[in-house]
């Protein structure tokens, strides 16, 4: 579910965000706005997983269902579920 949903919201942005750039006589920039999307996508989860590991208060299955509900939330509202 999650990589569907991101790989749907990275080519969604990079395509309208793109085809508005190529209206404007700015071509090209698809692909490079797609893999700014994905890396920047992957960098905040990086940095919440980190956030989650350093409460120490919370077991490893609370930091991990947290995790997932909340980027499945996020997801949803991105996808329209909400």
């Amino acid at each position: 579910m999650y990589m569907g949903t991101l790989e749907k919201m990275e080519k969604s942005y990079s395509e309208i965000v793109g085809g508005i750039l190529e209206d404007y006589g700015v071509s090209g920039e698809k692909e490079k706005i797609y893999q700014s999307f994905k890396s920047g996508v992957d960098q905040q989860v990086a940095e919440y997983r980190m956030f989650l590991k350093q409460d120490q208060r919370k077991c490893g299955f609370c930091i991990e269902y947290n995790f997932k509900r909340n980027i499945k939330r996020i997801f949803e509202y991105f996808s329209g579920s909400v």
